[in-house]
């Protein structure tokens, strides 16, 4: 992925996010009545000029804007919405805050005609910001919410009718002009709704072939009620199937199989609960409940190319990999595990018989996902040089700062095949021992996903030969702030760890819960990382007091015909929600202004 394409879906994930952060209830109603009363209070003595009318606007604010809205929330959470999880309390009197600050600023400015004309301009403001409020919540409940039409005009009038009847009784009676006015208002700002809708829905089908309504109304659902199904249906449509590798290695001492390291091509992403996001730890449960064992992860070469559409193609793929999970020849021995160094690269590989494990890492340099080919040509490298497989692992293990986007270089991406390459060569020549296997697993309960820790937790697989304890930390979580892998390796050295790699998942199911700059927390930036290295240090402590004579068994193969959504399909979304912000304020720009000039030229003329 491009630098510009992964910024991109940095932001898209900030914008999705900030639609639906509000405050407590509590905070919300007292802004409600706040904003209503205060800005009810100083329309009125700026359209009277006169601070007896103090009484008058607190009244109106009160009686007309803001317990009929506190009313009308209620009802829509407890009759018309009750279907609809995304418009709970609170964001029900959200959207009633919002739209009593702009039934105040047509006040406001109804005050200024107030003492122009000295006619009923501020009744007839106050029946404009009914309409204006009527076109927002119709606005807001059609893009957002997945109820029918009926129901969102059920949804769209509840306030603005309550409002609307005690507006009557406030002024004690309206004029038939007025009663023209709200037909008409209502009627013009409606339709440029209806249209404003139309056109950015359109937007959205011009860029990725899906209304960009119908995609806010996915990400709507994912990120404020933890339900992915409506996005991974819109996913679904714009993926298309592909066979995926995936490569397996058990390690089994004389009673069963002890450890399986799962290494997918399968990219855990795009974010959240949504498609693949968290297959890191499904797979891991899986396994583990199969096989009574201990499973991990890794990171595999690939990027946001190979996500799965939806939690469909994740129950697709896991039932292929669980097929492949019949282990039958086994390597009694091993290397010493083999470190080589090429610019920032650095690549490790070990041979279990034929088979080879190689992890890829430019820690401490800040870096992302390496591409899918470049694990290919690593692996076809290795085979050519007469290993029968060869797993290839993108540590992804370091980060730095959360404004910069990591993208490897065409150098870096030389450095890390001529690394990985110079390691297999090397390691396939090295005097092969029995081994030893001990494995632990660690799930802090002080980590959750908000710090960037996923379900799985710390796996330490400790791999003895003759001439060198190695070891394997499996961190499930996505990517992991610079310099702590260094920390972590340096910790394990006073256990009698020789050497050895730090890998992360890149689970995305961390990804979108916080409002941090890149849209997540690597491993290390929001948790303690001392407390991390001590539970490291605990698993790596009982994974060496298990070690057993063991022996490994590799298997590769394939999920074929699972759902993935292509990585210029992940591009298009995460641009889609810039270009929709911009078409958004230009559209509204074009269609609001004329027709709120409209109607107010039209209830001026009704006022006189």
């Amino acid at each position: 992925m491009i630098e510009e394409e992964t910024s991109y879906v940095m932001r898209a994930v900030r914008h999705y996010h900030s639609l639906f952060t509000f405050p407590s209830h509590r905070v919300l109603v007292a802004l409600l009545l706040l904003v209503s009363v205060g800005g009810s209070m100083a329309a009125f003595s700026i359209g009277f000029q006169s601070f007896d009318e103090l009484y008058n606007g607190l009244l109106f604010g009160a009686t007309v804007l803001a317990l009929p809205s506190v009313i009308g929330d209620l009802i829509l959470r407890g009759v018309v919405a009750r279907e609809n999880g995304i418009f709970d309390l609170r964001r029900c009197t959200a959207l009633s805050a919002l739209s009593c600050a702009v039934w105040i600023v047509a006040l406001l400015v109804g005050g200024f005609f107030q003492i122009l004309s000295r006619h009923n301009a501020l009744l007839y403001a106050s029946i404009i910001g009914s309409c204006a409020v009527t076109a927002l919540r119709y606005l807001a409940f059609s893009s957002v919410s997945f109820l029918d039409k009926w129901r969102v005009m059920g949804s769209t009038m509840i306030q603005p009718l309550l409002c609307l009847v005690a507006n009557i009784v406030f002024w004690k009676g309206w004029p038939p002009s007025a009663f023209l006015a709200v037909i008409m208002a209502n009627s013009t700002l409606l339709v440029a709704t209806h249209v404003f809708v139309y056109l950015i829905d359109r937007h959205g089908t011009e860029i990725v072939g899906i209304g960009s309504i119908d995609l806010l109304k996915g990400f709507a659902a994912s990120w404020t009620e933890n339900i992915p199904f409506p996005l991974e249906e819109r996913l679904e449509k714009l993926g298309y199937k592909a066979d995926v590798s995936v490569a397996l290695i058990a390690f089994r001492d004389k009673e069963k199989i002890k450890a399986i390291m799962v290494v997918p091509e399968i990219h855990p992403g795009p974010f959240r609960n949504v498609g693949s996001s968290d297959f890191p730890y499904m797979v891991q449960r899986s396994l583990e409940g199969e096989f009574k064992c201990i499973a991990a992860t890794p990171h595999g070469t690939s990027g946001h190319e190979l996500n799965l559409t939806s939690q469909h193609q994740c129950r697709k793929a896991l039932r292929e990999i669980n097929d492949l999970a019949e282990f039958s020849m086994f390597s009694t021995t091993a290397t010493r595990l083999v470190r080589r160094e090429v610019g920032s690269a650095k690549a490790t590989c070990q041979f279990f018989g034929k088979d080879a494990i190689v992890t890829v890492t430019c820690a401490p340099k800040s870096m992302e996902d390496i591409p899918l080919q470049v694990g290919s040509q690593i692996t076809k490298r290795g085979m050519e040089l007469g290993a029968r497989t060869v797993v290839v692992i993108d540590a992804h293990n370091s980060i730095e700062a959360s404004d910069k986007v990591p993208v490897l270089s065409e150098g870096d991406l030389k450095d890390i095949q001529e690394a990985a390459n110079g390691a297999i060569a090397s390691a396939i020549n090295e005097h092969q021992t029995a081994f030893k296997v001990g494995v632990s697993k660690v799930t802090p309960q002080d980590f959750d996903l908000t710090k960037g820790m996923g379900n799985g937790g710390i796996v330490v697989l400790t791999i003895r030969t003759s001439e060198q304890t190695a070891v394997y930390v499996i961190v499930d979580g996505n990517n992991m702030v610079s310099g702590l892998r260094e920390e972590i390796q340096e910790s394990l050295k006073r256990f009698g760890i020789e050497d050895g790699e730090i890998l992360t998942t890149d689970t995305h199911v961390v990804n979108a819960l916080t409002l941090v700059e890149r849209g997540y927390h690597p491993v290390g930036e929001a948790l303690d990382k001392e407390r991390l290295i001590l539970y490291v240090e605990e698993a790596a402590r009982e994974a060496l007091a298990k070690m057993q004579r063991s022996e490994a068994s590799f298997k590769a193969g394939k999920v074929y015909g699972v759902k993935v959504i292509g990585e210029s399909d992940v591009a298009k979304l995460s641009l889609l929600v810039d270009s929709t912000l911009r078409v958004t304020k230009k559209y509204a720009l074009i269609i609001f202004v004329p027709a709120i000039l409209l109607v107010a030229l039209f209830s001026l003329l009704l006022s006189v």
